[in-house]
């Protein structure tokens, strides 16, 4: 099969795409969680679990693949709806 110089470009934008809603999935976990932690079962909020899932938020920006961190420059699309 004839290889096109597309081709690698069009495969980099595939792992980016799949980057993003692997980190993307991530993120509404942790979204999911402080959604509960507002409007679950429990009644009220409790200062440590807020902390907690706050702590996760942090983690996750600061775990961020360099392809998908807002720290390079002009983003692309999918960086931009992570952000």
């Amino acid at each position: 099969m004839h290889k096109q110089p597309r081709d690698d470009h069009d495969r980099e934008r595939s792992d980016l795409s799949i980057m993003t809603a692997f980190e993307n999935a991530k993120l509404f976990r942790i979204v999911h969680e402080a959604i509960l932690l507002y409007h679950g079962d429990l009644g009220m909020v409790k200062a440590d679990r807020l902390l907690e899932v706050y702590e996760e938020l942090l983690s996750w920006r600061r775990k961020l693949p360099p392809e998908l961190s807002n720290d390079t420059g002009d983003p692309s699309p999918p960086i931009l709806i992570l952000q």
